[in-house]
């Protein structure tokens, strides 16, 4: 029961990240104070560059995650997801400079490491039936792509800005979208924990 629940929220997230925003009704539910601490909590710790911004974006479905780090960590990849669907959408339709194709390009690469993570996010909630040793093992690996190819669309967006003259606009779009992807794979990093050990 609570693994399908898991995977009907993760469900309508992965569709909130191709299409609208998540529901309102959903990210807008009166969260408990537990709720609430529990995400504010994980964006205060010291792996979290972007504290504020963390609590920010995040704190409005603390009802939804309901103290749950895969759902958090998989809200976080949603909203630094659907921003990169937006900066790199924008960054395409401007460009006209060599440096814009090139930052176009990365942004593209991390897009599509940012779909392989939702996609591995998904099968992160689903369960099985596998030896409870079996399926900590597979858990392991999955994060460690998750981990790999976050921290692979943030090198991406970093390329975008190096060595390339880009307009302060879409400098400025660039860096907010690296903020939520770091603060994306500090979620990441911490559901890891979670599952780490013996």
């Amino acid at each position: 029961m609570k693994n399908s629940l898991l995977l009907s929220i993760i469900f309508l997230f992965t569709l909130a990240a191709n299409s609208t925003p998540p529901s309102s009704a959903a990210a807008r539910a009166a969260p408990t104070k537990d709720q609430t601490d529990f995400v504010a909590t994980l964006c205060n710790t010291t792996t979290v560059l972007y504290r504020k911004l963390c609590r920010e974006s995040l704190s409005p479905y603390a009802a939804v995650v309901d103290k749950n780090t895969t759902v958090l960590a998989h809200v976080a990849v949603v909203i630094s997801l659907k921003k990169a669907n937006a900066v790199a959408a924008y960054v395409e339709n401007v460009t006209t400079s060599t440096a814009l194709k090139e930052c176009s390009g990365h942004l593209r690469d991390a897009l599509h490491e940012m779909r392989r993570s939702l996609r591995q996010m998904k099968r992160l909630a689903g369960g099985g039936g596998a030896a409870e040793r079996k399926k900590k093992m597979a858990t392991r690996e999955l994060v460690s792509d998750v981990q790999t190819w976050m921290s692979a669309a943030e090198t991406d967006q970093d390329n975008c800005l190096d060595g390339a003259r880009v307009n302060a606009d879409v400098q400025g779009q660039v860096v907010a979208l690296k903020m939520l992807t770091s603060n994306a794979l500090a979620m990441v990093n911490a559901f890891a924990g979670k599952v780490a050990g013996p």
